[in-house]
């Protein structure tokens, strides 16, 4: 019985692989497109409204210091 199931096992990790791929992908590619909008923004964008945006988006984007130690 599981002999005659392995070849649907296989199939499925195959799909999961791929979804992975898929997910792993798409989520790179918004976080480019957001990174542009957010560079365009900061570069060109003037306006409380927008200040406030180009900070919640900064927050987001802000680089990661590999110096310092996370504090408790």
């Amino acid at each position: 019985m599981t002999t005659q199931l392995l070849p649907i096992l296989t199939a499925l990790a195959q799909l999961v692989e791929l979804v992975e791929d898929t997910y792993l992908l798409a989520g790179s590619d918004a976080y480019s497109a957001a990174l542009i909008v957010y560079s365009s923004a900061k570069r060109n964008g003037q306006g409380e409204a927008l200040d406030n945006l180009l900070d919640a988006l900064g927050q987001r984007f802000a680089r990661k210091s590999k110096g310092n130690p996370p504090t408790p």
